[in-house]
């Protein structure tokens, strides 16, 4: 009588009985923690945004009181015969002192209109024109105030002829 043989159970065949089931359960081990750290990735993204973390690190500065430089009136750049006329204020960080500020108006005035007389008429135009405005003179005036009196600029008033 020859000796019994093993049979494997209905839908195995004898390969996937000697194959080492480890390396699939590592595998989905990997995939699960791997689907986790996606999901949570997403949830921040989703959540608090891609600038969450850059305005954590901006410190916020309490605004004190504004005060008014004064209107210029420049050149813009481009055709010499097209002006502007400019409105700024200052607002300034609640310790700001205010005698110490307005000393320098004359360097802010300088910077004001070296800042305005970069841009051209048509680049003024709506809102989308006015922020590069607002922007380059509240880097231009803050550096005549390093100490960071100066919070931001307001523009008073806009003129472009």
């Amino acid at each position: 009588m020859s000796a019994p043989t093993a049979t494997a159970p209905v839908g195995q065949t004898d390969t996937d009985a000697s194959a080492p089931r480890r390396p699939r359960r590592k595998l989905l081990f990997i995939g699960i923690v791997v689907a986790v750290l996606l999901a949570g990735a997403a949830s921040y993204v989703l959540v608090l945004g891609p600038d969450a973390a850059a305005d954590e690190a901006v410190p916020v500065v309490e605004e004190g009181a504004v005060i008014e430089v004064g209107t210029l009136t420049t050149n813009l750049a481009g055709t010499p015969a097209q002006y502007a006329r400019v409105g700024v204020a200052l607002v300034l960080s609640a310790d700001a002192d205010q005698s110490e500020v307005t000393a320098r108006f004359p360097l802010v005035k300088d910077a004001a209109i070296a800042e305005i007389g970069r841009h051209a008429a048509a680049s003024l135009q709506g809102e989308e024109g006015l922020e590069p405005l607002r922007r380059g003179l509240t880097e231009r005036i803050q550096a005549v105030y390093p100490d960071g009196e100066v919070v931001r600029i307001a523009l008073t008033e806009l003129l472009v002829q």
